[in-house]
């Protein structure tokens, strides 16, 4: 599987669309770039894990006290537990 691709004034690239749906990309996926030589790139997209949606939630208060968080968690697990046994 293959394309060719067109290099922009501005640098920019755009991958071909059956390249883009073979490797499952999605708009504002990021990739990483590697240079294996001098004619030769390997192209991977970063993989998505929860750190990946760092800053997509909004905390209650600005800026968050983290101690109260941990406080809160750690009652929410004991309060778990107690219900277990």
């Amino acid at each position: 599987m293959g394309g060719v691709a067109t290099l922009s004034s501005k640098g920019q690239v755009t991958i071909p669309r059956e390249i883009r749906d073979f490797m499952l990309l999605e708009k504002m996926d990021k990739l990483i770039f590697t240079a294996l030589g001098k004619d030769l790139l390997l192209v991977k997209p970063v993989k998505k894990d929860f750190l990946a949606f760092g800053g997509s939630v909004t905390p209650k208060r600005r800026p968050e006290n983290f101690d109260k968080v941990r406080e809160e968690v750690l009652k929410k697990i004991g309060q778990s537990i107690s219900k277990k046994t």
